[in-house]
């Protein structure tokens, strides 16, 4: 008996272009965005994102340095920083105008054993006529902090204050990038070869034992060791979750959706660093919080059953009875009745389906081999150099600055939520490289001018920094998507493992630079300004992207773009927007082709 001839094929017995040549046009059959999606988003990967916010900000509050400490005088340790305030020496830490206030790393030569209280505060009270010699905190003996905010932080514990315990303290916060600049590799080889699904289930458990585990590190100076490995270990995983999360939800959904999946995903972040700023806000112990941060993700793998496997990965495998029962699943929860011929023809459909975008077909070092493409690529990896290490070190100040770190990192967090909304309508109207200069231009100016700032004004310092924030938020998004559609499609992926890897050199960088804020309260913004504003007059430099066809092979890329004239260059104002054109669209099916911080 003869088979029948699939339509999608054949007509009258002549060969005909496939109906269904990529697997988007199968997903539009079975609804791109219904009932199924929805579940799975909001259901299961917008929680499955929880751990991002959670290992990227609990360090902030576990590793803090409280706003006052200073040296414990030896015999007299029962003392409260408010009792050591009037005893230590005055110095003024921010230049000769900055006001005076208690020394954090110094004291007193004194002999404390021989003198009791009294005697030491009328010897203090008589050094402005009669000057008594300084020295540096007796480490044997320990430094007095502030209880006021945290009951205990990785500082406290291990004194990582003063002298070279400050590039320890710094440490820290650089541990988990450093742990991220090789751990997104091994799992991403991990989710192409075994799958998503096992992918983030194993960077979970990783990410649970490990943050758990540091919560048990010993107080001896070895600890410390210790609790830098699990910071590593942890921050092996955190970026990329964030990133397995959106190629899941890109993956399920059509094409019309993809920008709505970002969105979806970034605040999904946010959200889950409300989540962690509020245990934050009630475990003020370091270990307690390692402990409220990492257990209740436990709850996570409760979602096993529903977690959904990549259908593209199925392509990509060629797995594909698994990937027609995913088909007719996401089919019949989203309501739609299967055409007759589609539901008989399925299995051909699928195995007839071209896999070529799945295989790769350049390397990183095409990128660099001609010099249009060479030049943008480095402009790119520039830019999200300052834009992560930037967010980052924002990230950071916020808490660190001011006496309530709390509310301060949930104002930070708070101003990005409005880019999210409205920052693609603003790269449609205005284009990408106005959308890039002039938040980046206005970040810059607003970091820069808190040096005209006196270090009292706590508000008006605040204020600015938020308003940088807001914009390094805006930029953040926009240098993702100009990544999208200025790498060519053969060499996408490698592109944005480049970008990657040298902003996550930002994040290593940045905790040091945020520390110089312990001396002079501006420094971190001044430095965020001067590399704002080279970022700015960078993004001149690249070729407009919004209603242009995107580069699909080398040679379109390197003619992309290419012999920008000056007055192109430096044309500050948004161009007409082409009655017939239409958004170029960066099509991401790759895993390696969407990152995150």
């Amino acid at each position: 008996m003869d088979l029948p001839i699939p339509r999608s094929k054949y007509r009258d017995g002549m060969p005909e272009k496939p109906k269904y040549k990529d697997f988007d046009s199968v997903v539009e059959v079975i609804g791109g965005f219904g009932k199924f999606q929805k579940l799975t988003i909001f259901l299961i990967i917008l929680p499955a994102l929880l751990p991002v916010g959670f290992f990227h900000f609990n360090v902030v509050f576990m590793s803090a340095t409280p706003d006052t400490y200073g040296c414990t005088l030896p015999t007299y340790s029962n003392l409260t920083m408010e009792d050591l305030r009037p005893l230590l020496p005055k110095e003024r830490r921010g230049g000769k105008n900055s006001p005076l206030v208690p020394s954090r790393c110094a004291m007193y030569d004194l002999n404390y054993t021989d003198l009791d209280l009294d005697s030491i505060r009328l010897r203090v009270n008589e050094s402005g006529s009669y000057p008594i010699d300084t020295v540096s905190c007796d480490r044997t003996v320990g430094y007095t902090y502030s209880t006021a905010v945290y009951e205990s932080t990785t500082v406290t514990d291990w004194d990582l204050v003063c002298g070279n315990w400050d590039v320890i303290n710094s440490l820290q916060f650089s541990a988990s990038t450093i742990g991220g600049l090789w751990g997104a590799f091994l799992f991403a080889f991990i989710a192409d070869r075994c799958g998503r699904k096992p992918s983030f289930y194993s960077m979970l458990g990783v990410q649970v034992i490990f943050g758990a585990a540091a919560a048990f590190v010993p107080s001896s100076p070895s600890g410390i060791v210790l609790y830098l490995l699990s910071r590593v270990c942890v921050g092996m995983c955190t970026s990329f979750i964030y990133t397995m999360g959106l190629m899941l939800a890109v993956e399920i959904t059509g094409v019309k959706t993809r920008a709505l999946m970002s969105v979806l995903c970034s605040i999904g972040y946010s959200a889950s660093v409300f989540v962690l700023l509020g245990i934050a806000y009630f475990v003020r112990s370091w270990r307690g919080l390692a402990l409220a941060s990492s257990l209740p993700l436990v709850a996570l793998f409760a979602l096993w059953k529903w977690f959904p496997e990549s259908p593209r990965w199925y392509l990509a495998q060629k797995r594909y009875d698994d990937l027609e029962q995913y088909v007719r699943k996401v089919a019949r929860v989203n309501g739609v009745k299967l055409d007759p011929d589609f539901d008989v023809n399925l299995p051909d459909i699928l195995r007839g389906i071209d896999t070529t975008e799945y295989k790769e077909k350049g390397t990183l070092l095409d990128l660099f081999r001609t010099p249009n493409l060479r030049k943008k690529t480095l402009l790119l990896a520039f830019i999200n150099f300052c834009n992560n290490g930037i967010f980052t070190g924002l990230n950071l100040y916020a808490p660190a600055f001011g006496a309530d770190p709390h509310w301060n990192a949930f104002l930070a967090n708070v101003v990005e939520l409005p880019p999210y909304i409205f920052a693609q309508w603003a790269c449609d109207r205005c284009g990408r490289r106005l959308s890039l200069f002039y938040p980046m231009l206005l970040c810059a100016a607003f970091c820069l001018a808190t040096a005209g700032v006196a270090e009292t004004a706590a508000t008006a310092i605040l204020v600015l920094s938020l308003a940088a924030k807001f914009c390094i938020t805006f930029t953040f998004l926009v240098g993702e998507l100009y990544e999208e559609e200025i790498f060519p499609t053969v060499v996408r992926g490698q592109g944005h493992s480049f970008t990657s890897v040298v902003s996550q050199l930002a994040g290593i960088g940045v905790p040091f630079v945020v520390h110089l804020g312990n001396n002079y309260v501006t420094m971190p913004l001044f430095i965020f300004g001067v590399l704002c504003a080279v970022g700015a007059v960078s993004a001149l430099f690249l070729p407009e992207t919004v209603y242009k066809e995107l580069p699909q092979t080398l040679q379109d890329g390197e003619t992309f773009g290419e012999h920008m004239p000056w007055k192109a260059i430096f044309t500050l104002l948004p161009g007409a927007k082409p009655k017939h054109g239409k958004r170029a669209v960066a099509v991401i099916d790759d895993l390696s082709a969407v990152h995150k911080l």
